[in-house]
């Protein structure tokens, strides 16, 4: 089964919500790093876009090396433009072995699975891809709680959306329910809130409304979005702190056979 095209595109507009969401994701994901031990030898992040998450995993844990993989160029051009000598970004579907980097200490997945149409599939992948002892970490959304209404109807045609191309916004349920993957014993699994300003996200949102366009899985009428992308504007300009929130699922597992 071939994965679905990444729905939110690879240009500046995406590039600048890529860049909203390691700032929003930050705290969380520095959270989760720091359950790493420190100074690994080879630290790759899957599916890194335009590599912010990557220097955020460099400047973390400080490893020996630490390289993106992706397979959009726009993205890659965009992050090596900053790259240094132990920081590297490099073509490759992270869905396909063996990786042009060989085998990791850790690997990074973060808001990943939901534009692959295996996931099951390619953590099997990502198994084969470890040192032993590897970590694999994966860090995907579970749930996301509001109650506010434009940003329930946003959700729902991003759900929508996703399901239609055979991704799914709440992967981080499926991959709580995963029985054995083989060549990977799962260590520590747990559900981190994460609450979202919302202006913050009102404005990444809106990135992706632009990024879509008429996309017929989503469902919405050309009038359904521009009400949206109004509405979603308003809300870019609100101090309100506490009406939407991440559930993240956060899931260590460790290599049981080397790469």
């Amino acid at each position: 089964m071939s994965n679905p095209p990444y729905a939110f595109g690879d240009d500046d507009t995406a590039a600048e919500r890529h860049r909203m969401l390691a700032y929003i994701f930050a705290p969380e994901i520095k959270s989760f790093l720091g359950r790493v031990p420190p100074d690994p030898g080879l630290v790759i992040d899957l599916g890194c876009g335009p590599g912010f998450t990557t220097r955020l995993l460099a400047d973390t844990l400080n490893a020996g090396k630490t390289v993106g993989l992706d397979t959009s160029r726009p993205f890659l051009d965009i992050a090596g433009s900053d790259s240094n000598g132990g920081l590297d970004f490099v073509h490759h579907d992270v869905t396909r072995a063996p990786f042009p980097t060989g085998a990791a200490d850790v690997l990074f997945c973060h808001l990943l699975l939901p534009h692959l149409a295996d996931p099951a599939g390619a953590l099997r992948t990502w198994a084969s891809q470890l040192r032993p002892a590897g970590l694999l970490l994966v860090d995907e959304v579970s749930d996301i709680q509001t109650a506010n209404p434009t940003f329930r109807t946003y959700l729902d045609a991003a759900e929508r959306m996703l399901d239609g191309i055979g991704g799914d916004l709440y992967v981080g349920r499926r991959v709580e329910q995963f029985g054995r993957v083989p060549g990977l014993r799962r260590i520590s699994s747990r559900l981190v809130k994460n609450p979202v300003a919302t202006a913050a996200c009102a404005r990444m949102f809106r990135l992706n409304l632009d990024a879509w366009g008429p996309n017929p899985h989503a469902a919405l009428s050309p009038e359904d979005i521009t009400a949206l992308g109004s509405a979603l504007d308003d809300l870019a300009t609100s101090t309100a702190t506490n009406e939407i929130h991440w559930q993240m699922r956060q899931i260590i597992f460790k290599a049981t056979t080397g790469g």
